[in-house]
């Protein structure tokens, strides 16, 4: 089995870092892992073990980064689409994995690691309003919904 992720953590780049860490000990459980991350033009492309890819989106901004990371996602899926799993972290990637899902028919598991449904989230700004405002929409067609934490799930 082969795993896409859509992510935003840039964190993804950085040696060491925590995700970095989590996709090395994945990469046993995969044959391949491709990870596409929202990031500007700056980020490169990487490999950091034989099955494990980090592709930047390389958009300057958020409209263009969502169709770039569609257009990698299905580059990737497109070869296999019955052998991948594809997983996004934030509402943003949940608009790219609605895509590849329906286009492909790839099992798409949402991950939440904010309490956006609660209501001092959307209070805070404009930018949580409408990533509660997503997560509403494209949850509800995700194959499966992991969250974070036992407060996230009742919310």
């Amino acid at each position: 089995m082969k795993l896409l992720m859509i992510s935003g953590d840039r964190g993804v780049f950085e040696p060491g870092s925590a995700f970095r860490e989590r996709l090395k000990d994945y990469g046993g459980l995969f044959e391949e892992i491709h990870v596409v991350v929202f990031a500007g033009p700056e980020y490169i492309a990487t490999t950091i073990d034989p099955n494990i890819s980090i592709i930047p989106t390389k958009a300057s901004n958020k409209v263009l980064s969502l169709w770039k990371a569609f257009r990698l996602a299905a580059g990737i899926v497109r070869r296999d689409p019955d052998n991948f799993l594809l997983s996004s972290q934030e509402e943003f990637g949940g608009l790219v994995g609605i895509a590849i899902k329906a286009r492909y028919r790839v099992p798409w598991q949402a991950q939440i690691h904010s309490d956006i449904f609660n209501p001092y989230f959307r209070l805070f700004s404009k930018k949580n309003r409408l990533r509660a405002f997503l997560a509403r929409h494209t949850l509800r067609r995700a194959s499966c919904v992991r969250v974070v934490s036992e407060r996230i799930k009742k919310s």
